[in-house]
């Protein structure tokens, strides 16, 4: 869409072609599919359990596979962004879910990153493990 007015350098390309992409879809609907596990294993079992962190690990195998080449950098810094909001959300709205009923927001946190390190270093190698060897594939395909 242009406006009345509107100019355009040379050498830039139209702004009227970025207007419809609102963004990369994988990087955008990764953060919205844990906060989704978050909210069901809050739901069903009041506290943060095996289905957060298996969902978790799913979220970071399918931002590996998925990802943009362009993107991979954001995929790379993703899942430790997701995990570190998960918890935080967590730790200050219900720090109780993490198992210590009279635990303070950052004991929270701290509890819940301690109880899911294994989610996020499972799913955080896979992810990189996944971007790299997609990265080695195509500058194979490229010689």
């Amino acid at each position: 869409m242009r406006y009345v007015g509107q100019t355009q350098l040379r050498g830039t390309a139209d702004p009227v072609s970025y207007e419809d992409a609102p963004g990369p879809p994988v990087l955008l609907l990764a953060p919205a599919l844990v906060a989704t596990f978050l909210g069901l294993d809050i739901a069903l079992g009041h506290d943060l359990g095996l289905l957060f962190g298996l969902g978790f690990v799913t979220v970071c195998v399918g931002l590996g596979l998925l990802a943009e080449p362009d993107d991979f950098f954001l995929a790379a810094v993703l899942p430790p962004l997701m995990m570190l909001a998960s918890m935080l959300v967590v730790g200050i709205a219900m720090p109780s879910a993490f198992g210590f009923p009279s635990a303070s927001a950052v004991e929270g946190v701290i509890a819940g990153f301690a109880h899911h390190s294994w989610a996020l270093g499972l799913g955080y190698v896979v992810c990189l493990v996944m971007l790299g060897v997609r990265g080695y594939l195509m500058r194979l395909q490229r010689l």
